[in-house]
């Protein structure tokens, strides 16, 4: 079990709202910013920091998380800074793509909820209702029924 820091927001034995994507967080930003504009995913730390300050214009120190999607939106960036250091995490679909978010005109960013972003990670699109594409390994599914 992971425990938190005196800083971190993880409360121990806790089970947290995105687990799939926080499972391994010792830090887990209190509020998520979508980036609205298409990201180039070649950007590392320094890039996405540049994108937060520059297009964005919020403070990347600010302790919020930020998430960053593709032009095709198979491929999606996390970037945050905890006490120490930037995070960055990675998701790269095998099968579908990320759902879009409704934005107002010419805005830079979208708030983005932990539930939300749990379900933009899974694949539930909030504005229809339905469950996207996601590739499933037969074999993992095999040793899960078992």
């Amino acid at each position: 079990m992971v425990t938190g820091t005196s800083n971190s927001r993880w409360v121990p034995g806790s089970s947290c709202v995105c687990e799939p994507a926080c499972r391994l967080m010792i830090y887990r930003p209190a509020q998520w910013w979508l980036c609205t504009r298409p990201t180039d995913m070649r950007k590392q730390h320094q890039g996405l920091i540049a994108l937060v300050t520059g297009f964005m214009g919020m403070n990347p120190l600010s302790g919020h998380g930020f998430i960053f999607i593709n032009a095709r939106r198979t491929l999606l960036k996390c970037l945050y800074f905890e006490p120490g250091g930037y995070c960055v995490w990675y998701k790269r679909l095998e099968q579908g793509e990320f759902a879009r978010q409704n934005t107002r005109d010419h805005a830079t960013h979208l708030a983005l909820s932990n539930t939300e972003l749990h379900s933009l990670l899974e694949g539930l699109d909030l504005t229809i209702n339905k469950r996207r594409k996601r590739w499933n390994n037969p074999d993992q599914t095999k040793v899960n029924q078992v």
